[in-house]
């Protein structure tokens, strides 16, 4: 499982300022949580990149602003879409074969990879609202047999990356049970002392969906549909329960998620509760939008969704809450986010409350380009900055 995903610039030439935003914000590797190295993005030498400060990007005509970033999308030649909640309005873009699918942007299915952590985030807040946890239960009050050095780890570590487990303990499409992938985790030394360090972790949110199941007893996929997806209408978002493999994005090759994200079976605990989860563009806006609007009840915690938990890098301006990265970005306000990919598939959601604007992009991966790349090619048009 990928996630945080980078793209470098070449064959283009920026203003020093650009320049500076993208290095700054975009090389924020795989590497140092763990993950794979990705190839870099190259970038067709025809993409142009606005010359002027966030201020005077902002004054100009929204749509004027979106048009300009399909514009460049379009260059990039991926298959995926890209989707710009702004105001009332809800403009949809589709590139390469998902153009031609005969599938309602609105409704394509697809795999929104690291994005589940999002999802996961919001099903512990629910957990918290249900009386069923606090952020301070530890591992030891909800697993039998905690090794001694995992014992103290609470839950707010598991969601903000800082419990110290290791990114991954096995592939995605190994079929292991919950049981065995506890154990397994149980039996695998931290990276870190608990609570000392942020390190991405895709094993420490899975352990989460296992917390999450024990202390619900239902599964992670009911609890989710249960207190989360079902009281907000939503159907499309889930794992085998809700996947539609008519209305599935394919891969360039005519793949489903099915086979390139779950390797045609149910997924297995290397992938439940940290990624591959199937949504569409209505229903993550019906979420975020249920989560400010405050249709999703959550009570006493409703304002942890905003809370910033912890540095994801020392001298960073990007904090980690819970399934969700947020940056303040000067002249334009918060941006909440996460990303996520595999091999194939790419996903990111981002989010500026004080412009009124929700991003979602989602496609194949293809020359080290993927849903990131369009995503900050959509920031950059429509707000002037890449903000990771």
């Amino acid at each position: 499982m990928i996630s945080h995903f980078k793209f470098m610039i070449s064959g283009v030439r920026l203003n020093l300022a650009l320049f500076c935003i993208l290095k700054l914000s975009l090389l924020t590797g795989c590497s140092d949580d763990g993950g794979e190295d990705e190839e870099e993005c190259s970038l067709p030498s025809s993409i142009d990149f606005p010359s002027e400060k966030p201020k005077q990007i902002i004054q100009r005509p929204f749509q004027e602003r979106a048009e300009a970033a399909f514009v460049q999308i379009e260059k990039l030649n991926l298959t995926g879409l890209a989707a710009i909640k702004f105001s009332n309005d809800l403009i949809i873009r589709e590139f390469g074969t998902a153009a031609s699918d005969n599938i309602p942007g609105l409704s394509t299915q697809f795999d929104i990879n690291s994005v589940t952590k999002t999802i996961t985030g919001l099903a512990v807040l629910k957990l918290f609202h249900l009386g069923l946890a606090l952020p301070t239960t530890n591992l030891s009050q909800i697993f039998p047999n905690v090794p001694d050095d995992k014992a103290s780890i609470t839950i707010e570590q598991l969601a903000n990356h800082t419990s110290g487990f290791p990114a991954s303990i096995g592939s995605d499409f190994e079929k292991i049970s919950r049981i065995d992938f506890v154990k397994r985790a149980f039996e695998t030394g931290l990276l870190a002392v608990p609570g000392s360090k942020y390190r991405y972790s895709n094993t420490g949110y899975s352990i989460l969906a296992a917390a999450i199941e024990i202390l619900s007893k239902k599964t992670y996929e009911e609890f989710l549909t249960e207190t989360i997806l079902s009281p907000l209408g939503i159907s499309s978002t889930g794992y085998m329960k809700a996947y539609n493999e008519i209305n599935s994005l394919k891969a360039d090759d005519g793949r489903t998620i099915f086979e390139v994200s779950w390797g045609g079976q149910d997924p297995g605990w290397n992938l439940v509760g940290n990624g591959g989860l199937v949504s569409t563009i209505e229903d993550l806006v019906a979420i975020r939008e249920a989560v400010s609007s405050r249709k999703l009840v959550l009570g006493d915690w409703q304002n942890y969704w905003s809370q910033r938990l912890v540095r994801e890098h020392p001298l960073g301006y990007s904090y980690y809450s819970y399934g969700h990265t947020i940056h303040d970005i000067p002249d334009v306000g918060a941006i909440y986010w996460h990303d996520g990919g595999n091999s194939v598939n790419s996903a990111k959601w981002s989010e500026i409350p004080d412009q009124g604007t929700m991003l979602i992009t989602a496609g194949n991966i293809r020359s080290g380009c993927s849903a990131s790349t369009m995503m900050s090619l959509l920031q950059l048009h429509l707000f002037g900055i890449a903000a990771e």
